[in-house]
């Protein structure tokens, strides 16, 4: 008697991503002149099917710091807190903000982010600002 084999497969890709759902109007009247602390501005909505996990980095583009928009030597600081995380001071490369070692299956988790601003109770009138960007990597 012949006997033969047939394989049979499939392949799951990739789908780990971050989708970040700015905090109604919060992310953009952040009070310069008191300050703010623990201010909710916004959640990371992070999705991996990834089994050894994944990491969540946060850059700034402006080293942690709100920068007046026309008046760029002029500035103040903040940290910002990622799902419950320590508050941190960003810098312009990529920190680890989230560590996953392990998943089960595909998985959506939603982290808050949040921000301590430091007062500046003599700035100058004018908007201040600063571009923080989230990045998603599966392991």
């Amino acid at each position: 008697a012949t006997t033969g084999t047939l394989l049979l497969e499939g392949e799951v890709q990739d789908a780990t991503s971050i989708v970040i759902q700015p905090e109604a109007s919060a992310h953009r009247s952040l009070d310069i002149l008191a300050g703010e602390s623990n201010r909710l501005v916004g959640n990371a909505v992070e999705s991996s099917n990834n089994l050894a996990g994944y990491t969540v980095t946060a850059r700034s583009a402006s080293g942690g710091l709100l920068v007046h928009t026309t008046a760029s030597s002029i500035s103040t600081g903040y940290r910002l807190s990622y799902n419950g995380g320590t508050p941190l001071t960003l810098t312009t490369t990529d920190t680890v903000v989230k560590d996953v070692t392990s998943l089960s299956a595909l998985t959506t988790a939603t982290s808050a982010i949040r921000v301590d601003v430091t007062a500046f109770p003599t700035a100058p009138t004018g908007l201040y600002q600063d571009v923080v960007t989230f990045t998603i990597q599966a392991r």
